[in-house]
């Protein structure tokens, strides 16, 4: 068992928060910044407490996420609002793993490449729920089928190469960090002004917890806001996707091939 690092007066939000700072908004997840991260904290204490893995957290977080899908694709509202109290929890135990890991020094490369694929395995999920949940209400409402399914698959396949083409960088960036380490230059803040409001509609986990709340916007008005995020969510993404490809190919051809001469 993980030994508990918090007396017991000491198990508190407060407690948590002092040895996991809140991230700034421009280097967080906009949702998470809102409110998993403030959340998180909470289960987090209990979790150190009772000296749960990080990883057992993350089999939380699948299991979270995929429950709060198969509510959220049930036609009945109540059904939906549970669903998507289950995959806001998703995402405050994605926040959570993390905390109890720095918390706890309970690092491992598995942990690493388990959370990943907690995102890979529930990201099309969720949009999966989502395209069912669209069809259910804005094909009432005159979209056609056809076209949410067009829209809600292209934005599952651009996301999963989004995620596959950061998870790539991240790897170049280590490799560039051990070759010649430097300090990398802040951005300006207008740049990062604008990357949060752009962060805000591509990034996954934002889609994952805002579309929801539009969808039960669009439920109570009899609206089609939802429909109309979901097409700028892909407008977004398609070009994001393409400057991340770039990018990634361009650092690749700058790295020197080494051949042995015989």
């Amino acid at each position: 068992m993980t030994r508990n690092p918090f007396k017991t007066a000491r198990d508190s939000y407060v407690a948590v928060r002092i040895q996991t700072p809140l991230y700034s908004i421009y280097d967080s997840t906009l949702v998470s910044w809102i409110f998993s991260a403030r959340i998180s904290p909470i289960f987090t204490a209990i979790f150190v407490k009772y000296g749960v893995r990080p990883n057992s957290i993350t089999v939380l977080m699948i299991l979270s996420g995929l429950f709060g899908a198969a509510l959220f694709a049930v036609d009945n509202v109540y059904a939906k609002v549970a669903g998507y109290i289950f995959i806001q929890l998703w995402f405050v135990m994605d926040c959570s793993d993390g905390e109890v890991a720095r918390i706890t020094k309970d690092f491992s490369r598995f942990g690493t490449e388990m959370d990943y694929l907690a995102h890979l395995l529930t990201h099309p999920v969720f949009q999966i729920s989502f395209l069912v949940s669209a069809i259910q209400l804005y094909a009432r409402e005159g979209a056609q089928p056809i076209a949410l399914m067009g829209i809600f698959s292209a934005i599952a396949i651009v996301e999963l190469m989004i995620r596959g083409m950061l998870g790539l960088q991240l790897i170049q960036r280590q490799k560039e960090l051990e070759q010649t380490p430097a300090v990398t230059p802040a951005p300006s803040k207008g740049r990062m002004i604008r990357n949060l409001f752009i962060g805000a509609i591509y990034i996954y986990p934002n889609v994952a917890l805002l579309f929801p709340i539009v969808y039960f916007f669009d439920l109570y008005f009899n609206s089609k806001i939802g429909f109309y995020y979901a097409i700028v969510v892909l407008i977004v993404s398609v070009p994001m996707m393409l400057k991340l490809s770039l990018s990634n190919i361009s650092k690749l051809g700058a790295y020197p091939t080494s051949r042995s001469s015989n």
